[in-house]
C-alpha cells in the first residue's frame, strides 16, 4: 500500500482550520488561522502508516467482516466474544493471523466511532456488524490491545505486516464512510486516532500503526 501524503486528510489548511476553529472572534480566528498554517506549512510530513507497499482496499471494514462470517464462529460470536475466547476463535479460524489482525481492526473501529462520532454510531452499527469484546470479569468492552497483549505473547503470534495493512485501510474506509455520513471533510480524524492509539497500545506496539504529522 502506498500511503503518502493525502492532502485532504493532512492539509497544512484543515489541519489549521480544525485547530483554530472554537476562537469565537472572527479577526482572532484568522490570525490565530494563518499563524499556524505557516507553522504546518514549514513541517516535515511524515507518512500515517510509514513504509507500506500493500494495495489499497476501499471497503476493508466490509471485506473483513464478510471474511469473519465464512469462518467457524460458534454460538453468539458472531455478536460478541469474551477475552477469555478470543484464541480459541483465532485458533480455530482458517487463516488465524489474519483473524487477529481483522479482529483487532474492527473492534479499534467499532469502539473509536462509538467514542468520537455518537451521532453517527446507530447508523454505523447497522451496516457494520462488528462484533464486541468483553472483559471477562468486569464486563463492558475491553480494549482491541488484548489481541496483542504481550504479557499472554499474543503479540508474538500477531503477522505485524498484516496487522498494520488491515489497521490502514480499514481507518481509510473508515475515513469514506465518515465523509458521506457527516457530509463534511474529518480533518481531526488523524488526531483522533493517533491518540486512541497511544491511549489503547504498548508502548513498544504504538508505531506499528502509526507515526505523528511532523518532524
Amino acid at each position: 500500500m502506498r500511503d503518502e501524503y493525502d492532502p485532504e486528510f493532512d492539509s497544512p489548511e484543515a489541519r489549521a482550520n480544525h485547530a483554530a476553529r472554537n476562537i469565537r472572534n472572527l479577526v482572532k480566528r484568522r490570525e490565530r488561522r494563518n499563524e499556524l498554517l505557516k507553522q504546518f506549512q514549514a513541517e516535515t510530513v511524515v507518512e500515517m502508516f510509514p513504509g507500506r507497499k500493500f494495495k489499497i482496499n476501499l471497503e476493508r471494514i466490509k471485506k473483513e467482516l464478510e471474511w469473519i462470517g465464512t469462518e467457524r464462529l460458534i454460538k453468539n460470536e458472531r455478536k460478541e466474544i469474551c477475552q477469555c475466547s478470543t484464541e480459541k476463535v483465532i485458533k480455530r479460524s482458517r487463516n488465524p493471523e489474519r483473524m487477529r489482525a481483522s479482529l483487532l481492526s474492527l473492534v479499534f473501529i467499532d469502539q473509536f466511532v462509538y467514542a468520537h462520532y455518537p451521532k453517527v454510531y446507530r447508523d454505523f452499527n447497522k451496516e457494520f456488524h462488528i462484533p464486541k469484546l468483553r472483559q471477562h470479569s468486569f464486563g463492558g468492552n475491553a480494549s482491541p490491545s488484548w489481541f496483542v497483549y504481550s504479557r499472554r505473547g499474543y503479540d508474538k503470534a500477531a503477522n505485524w505486516s498484516l496487522v498494520s495493512e488491515t489497521f490502514a485501510d480499514c481507518i481509510r474506509h473508515l475515513r469514506r464512510w465518515l465523509i458521506a455520513k457527516l457530509d463534511r471533510s474529518v480533518p481531526e480524524l488523524k488526531i483522533l486516532v493517533e491518540r486512541e492509539i497511544e491511549n489503547e497500545f504498548e508502548p513498544e506496539h504504538q508505531s506499528k500503526f502509526s507515526a505523528p504529522i511532523g518532524a
